[in-house]
């Protein structure tokens, strides 16, 4: 039992840690374009771009939520506003609620683990 708390108390120090590092980086409008690019890189057939245009308007639309007022435009926001995207499951059809639950039991936290990566270099 000790050492559980021990590893709480570490990965709590170390996610505040993350936590205000991320929050300290100002991403101006090119930044934030940028990033949303590389979450959602462009796909080569039209219908798949259309379905990528939809989960690039499901972020915005997450981004731009009261909820973020505080931290938007920082990285700790754009951060935020992925694990708003990938965990409002309400906001989804019923096909893409299929998908979704095939990519968080395939690869969970695949696109929050990307997007942290992306804001962390």
């Amino acid at each position: 039992m000790k050492l559980l708390l021990a590893l709480a108390s570490t990965y709590l120090t170390e996610l505040e840690t993350h936590v205000e590092k991320l929050a300290s980086i100002n991403i101006n409008r090119a930044r934030e374009e940028s990033f949303i690019k590389q979450l959602f890189p462009a796909k080569e057939s039209v219908v798949a771009n259309r379905n990528n245009d939809d989960r690039i308007a499901r972020f915005r639309s997450c981004y731009a939520a009261s909820d973020l007022d505080n931290i938007r435009g920082t990285a700790y926001g754009l951060l935020a506003a992925v694990s708003d995207y990938t965990s409002h499951k309400h906001l989804l059809t019923n096909k893409q609620r299929e998908w979704h639950f095939f990519q968080t039991v395939v690869q969970p936290a695949g696109l929050l683990s990307f997007a942290s990566s992306l804001l962390a270099a």
